[in-house]
């Protein structure tokens, strides 16, 4: 796919089909992952932010093959970033922490952790608004391992350990719940 601007992408891990973003020079070979391309075309940098999972970036248009370019590739995991310097044909990565991550990165292997917690975390992490009824699931708690999976795949498995059920309205996801059962 062709990258002109700035777009959030939550890909699912396809070996047999790699997913390749190219955004002017910066090519994003996807592993399974939610990230962040920006790449304006009147600018001297793009970058590529990683959310989830983890991406390989290289450069495009060099005089070697596609293979050798990808063989040289940077691998960034959640929370690095690469920034590509168009005019000197450079990439450089760093971690980057944001700053709606409080002190420390929520761990997503839930043992009877409350859904509050979880609701709450996901909201700083991901700044998506997350509206649902708090006194019918105050004592709900869940065990399970979300680490590896996107904002949207939380959510749903959350949802459906309870019983309940999301939308999306205006950006914010709104659960429907009768409570734990």
């Amino acid at each position: 796919m062709r990258l002109e601007g700035e777009a959030f992408f939550e890909v699912v891990s396809d070996p047999e089909r790699p997913f390749y973003v190219l955004a002017n020079e910066l090519v994003t070979r996807v592993v399974g992952t939610s990230f962040n391309v920006k790449a304006f075309p009147e600018e001297d940098v793009a970058e590529v932010v990683v959310h989830t999972g983890k991406v390989k970036v290289f450069l495009s248009g060099s005089a070697e093959s596609r293979q050798q370019a990808e063989d040289k590739a940077k691998t960034l995991k959640a929370f690095d970033r690469a920034v590509l310097d168009r005019l000197s044909h450079s990439i450089k990565s760093e971690r980057v922490i944001p700053e709606i991550i409080m002190e420390e990165v929520f761990d997503y292997n839930l043992d009877d952790t409350p859904v509050l917690k979880v609701f709450a975390a996901l909201e700083r992490q991901y700044g998506v608004k997350i509206q649902y009824p708090e006194s019918v699931l105050s004592e709900c708690r869940i065990t399970a391992d979300l680490s590896d999976e996107s904002f949207y795949e939380k959510i749903r498995l959350i949802c459906l350990g309870l019983n309940a059920s999301y939308e999306l309205v205006d950006g914010e996801v709104v659960v429907t719940s009768d409570g734990c059962q």
